[in-house]
């Protein structure tokens, strides 16, 4: 998908309009993307889907804390970016060999930013 940004002068000021979509893509590229939880139901219960936004938030957030990018975090945690992209937008129900390997390499990181921080 490309973007194609409209511009418009809204009060004297110029002003990018995006699609949804490009915005999504563009919010993604930049790393600021969050997955939103999706609404209860009628009787107040989460989906199944609401589990996997949940653990895509945490990832991410814990992720990002630690001052790694999407592809650093794949690396480390010997996935393929791709899946690490699809667990992150809350698309795909990662197997627990997959989230054991990315719990590893965050834990990881996050004592060698300790370790550091300490010497």
């Amino acid at each position: 998908m490309s973007i194609k940004p409209q511009y418009l002068d809204v009060g004297g000021k110029p002003m990018v309009v995006l699609s949804p979509a490009e915005y999504a893509q563009l919010a993604f590229k930049a790393d600021i993307h969050e997955p939103k939880l999706p609404e209860p139901n009628e009787r107040g219960n989460y989906t199944l889907q609401a589990l996997a936004i949940i653990t895509a938030l945490d990832i991410i957030r814990t992720r990002r804390g630690l001052g790694l990018s999407p592809m650093e975090l794949a690396r480390l945690a010997g996935v393929r970016l791709e899946t690490l992209c699809r667990i992150e937008l809350g698309m795909s129900e990662p197997n627990v060999r997959v989230m054991t390997k990315i719990d590893k390499a965050l834990k990881l990181a996050g004592r060698k930013k300790r370790k550091t921080r300490s010497m």
